[in-house]
This record gives C-alpha cells, sequence and structure tokens, in this order.
C-alpha cells in the first residue's frame, strides 16, 4: 500500500515561499521534518522552481537594500 501524503503540493509550496525556500524553517511552519520538506522537493519539480524563486527573490531583496546603503554613503 502506497504512503498517503501527509501535505498538498500546495501546503508545501506556500510553507516555502513564505520561508524563503528555507526547507528547516517551512519544516518548522508545517510541523514536520526537515528530510519531509527535501523529499517533496525532489519529488515536485514545481517545488523545486518555487525554492529557486523564492532564494533569488531574496537575493535581489538583500542587493536592493545593499546598494540603497552604498548610495547613501552607508559604506560600514
Amino acid at each position: 500500500m502506497a504512503n498517503k501524503e501527509k501535505f498538498t503540493v500546495e501546503q508545501v509550496e506556500a510553507a516555502l515561499r513564505a520561508c524563503a525556500g528555507l526547507h528547516y524553517l517551512a519544516a518548522d511552519r508545517l510541523r514536520c521534518s526537515p528530510s519531509t520538506i527535501t523529499n517533496y522537493v525532489e519529488r515536485y519539480k514545481s517545488l523545486q522552481k518555487a525554492v529557486t524563486e523564492s532564494r533569488e527573490t531574496t537575493k535581489d531583496i538583500a542587493e536592493a537594500e545593499l546598494i540603497k546603503q552604498i548610495k547613501r554613503g552607508e559604506m560600514a
């Protein structure tokens, strides 16, 4: 008998997007183990895309903030 998945792909995707694609934080949000999130991401291409997009968004936000600080002369 096949194991029924505990979470929908949509639930896992929402958790990953809310947590910037970070597996441990998404697992905490869903109250499961990080390996559960990793297994879902490995199994579903849409989740791999969600992780990549979330991480890239976070990088863009960080880079934009750094650029703002540089333009203000805040070099520390």
